[in-house]
């Protein structure tokens, strides 16, 4: 799968919405239950997962 540990060391900042970010913790608060997860490596995944099922868009867009 596309999990991964984060390097903290090299990791950024992303801003998300109260709302968003309540979505997130609820859902890492599930996954918990059965695995370390963290809404960091969480959204590290879904960025992930994201740019690889967009990857041909994504070249697509860049070459406008």
């Amino acid at each position: 799968g596309l999990a991964r540990p984060v390097d903290a060391g090299r990791a950024e900042h992303a801003i998300v919405s109260e709302e968003v970010r309540q979505k997130l913790d609820q859902i890492v608060l599930r996954l918990s239950e059965t695995r370390r997860m963290s809404v960091t490596g969480l959204l590290e995944n879904i960025c992930r997962h994201h740019i690889a099922m967009y990857e041909d868009d994504i070249e697509q867009w860049r070459k406008l």
